[in-house]
């Protein structure tokens, strides 16, 4: 009976674990099924587009095996300039920071590319950008907004391919704390204590501010901004 209690309990755990996850990007700006019912946001164009997860991954067939991607596009790191501006940024120590073959640019392997995938905008966020299709749709079923019409990402959302105006992001951030700690004390905080933000082997992402599956604290943040908070997780001020 313990036993059989124990299960019951584990099993429920994980449906509501599921269910958590699964509820948390369904009527946020990233859920572009048909009638989301998102303000201000997209949708898919064919009442038969109601599927979710499809528009950025795939069990089968992925574009990029990196998170299953189901999208195409955006994977030359020449296509973006990224943030090297201000004091810590341009000397010539700062450049090992960059993940890129050429300072200010991607590597192929960042992660911030596939949210580029829509950010660019300039690729379309359905339709032939898909790799693989909603079940039984057609590439021009699945577009969004507007059926046989590919819709861009437009307003804040668009980020383009200049984005020497944005926070840096795909620089080793631990590189960055020996660094600039020498030069101002207690400017970064040390990633080896616990900031509250992801890093990919010391990379800083955008993923590292950004949770693309919880849209808790706008725009799908990972603090509050209230008092700087966010801010304040990396910069010691």
């Amino acid at each position: 009976m313990k036993k059989l209690l124990a299960t019951l309990v584990a099993v429920s755990a994980v449906v509501m674990a599921g269910s958590a996850f699964a509820a948390s990007i369904v009527g946020t700006k990233h859920d572009l099924s048909f009638g989301n019912g998102v303000a201000g946001g997209y949708s898919a164009g064919n009442s038969g587009a109601t599927q979710v997860c499809v528009y950025c991954h795939t069990p089968h067939n992925s574009a990029k095996t990196k998170a299953l991607w189901n999208r195409k596009g955006a994977t030359a790191d020449t296509a973006f300039a990224t943030y090297t501006s201000g004091i810590m940024m341009e000397g010539s120590v700062a450049d090992g920071w960059f993940q890129g073959s050429v300072k200010g640019q991607f590597s192929t392997k960042s992660t911030s590319l596939l949210c580029m995938t829509c950010h660019d905008g300039a690729t379309t966020m359905g339709g032939a950008t898909l790799n693989n299709q909603p079940y039984g749709l057609s590439a021009a079923q699945s577009n969004v907004q507007s059926a046989g019409v590919g819709v861009v990402i437009t307003g804040a959302a668009n980020l383009g391919t200049d984005l020497t105006n944005d926070h840096p992001v795909n620089i080793d951030y631990a590189k960055a704390v020996v660094t600039v700690n020498n030069a101002r004390p207690g400017s970064l905080a040390d990633t080896t204590a616990a900031t509250g933000l992801p890093f990919q082997n010391g990379i800083m992402e955008c993923s590292s501010c950004h949770n693309v599956h919880d849209n808790a604290i706008a725009p799908f943040l990972r603090g509050s901004l209230a008092g700087s908070g966010l801010c304040l997780k990396c910069h010691i001020k």
